[in-house]
């Protein structure tokens, strides 16, 4: 990347705009109103014949609750059954080339407990987001939307942060000064990772009008 081009995709995101009003709920789909609606019930529900806690091929909301639901969850849990019947335990996810900026992650995975913290509003994995990202980039495909997806395994919370037990080798026979410095060089490191991936996935997408760029805590 030629330096002025590295200077124009950084100096792009500074300051760009106020922050983005969020959706109310008189602009959700019908489908989401439905989810939001059973919200309190889809946490706090009761049965003697679902476990609460995810146990491999049971039910993951009683069949009453999942009657409520939207038909595409309704049947992404009867296929979570069936393939729990062939002895599956994860799903995953080729991503096509050109949906995302060339990276590591080829693929998404995720178990099926994955999928049950999701379906009782517990935890979204981060995966998740990147398939979900990938439905979009399909559905914009189809469409001829000019809309870009940035992976959002490469910019998520835990990809610029640094987690390193106390007693790990790599800080053996250091100094607290001598950790603390080392911590923050490869946080410094690992800001500099994404924050290019951020500008090269910029200039790969600088054909589309909207750059989507979805960002997962924890």
């Amino acid at each position: 990347m030629a330096e002025y081009e590295t200077r124009m995709v950084l100096q792009s995101f500074k300051g760009r705009g106020g922050p983005l009003k969020p959706v109310g709920p008189d602009q959700y789909s019908d489908a989401q109103k439905s989810v939001v609606g059973l919200a309190d019930k889809m946490q706090s529900w009761t049965s003697d014949e679902v476990p609460k806690e995810y146990e491999y091929g049971k039910p993951f909301l009683p069949f009453n609750l999942m009657c409520e639901l939207p038909w595409p969850m309704r049947l992404m849990h009867e296929w979570y059954l069936r393939a729990s019947e062939l002895g599956l335990g994860m799903i995953t996810v080729h991503v096509p080339g050109g949906a995302f900026k060339d990276g590591p992650n080829a693929n998404f995975a995720f178990s099926f407990k994955d999928l049950h913290a999701f379906l009782k509003m517990d935890k979204m994995d981060i995966n998740l987001v990147g398939a979900w990202c990938l439905s979009q980039w399909v559905d914009a495909q189809k469409t001829g939307a000019s809309i870009g997806y940035v992976n959002p395994t490469m910019v998520c919370e835990t990809a610029h942060t640094v987690r390193i037990s106390e007693d790990s080798a790599v800080l053996k026979n250091k100094t607290p000064q001598e950790e603390k410095d080392y911590i923050e060089r490869l946080h410094k490191r690992k800001m500099a990772e994404v924050g290019n991936y951020l500008a090269t996935s910029s200039l790969a997408h600088s054909d589309k009008q909207v750059i989507m760029v979805p960002y997962h805590f924890g």
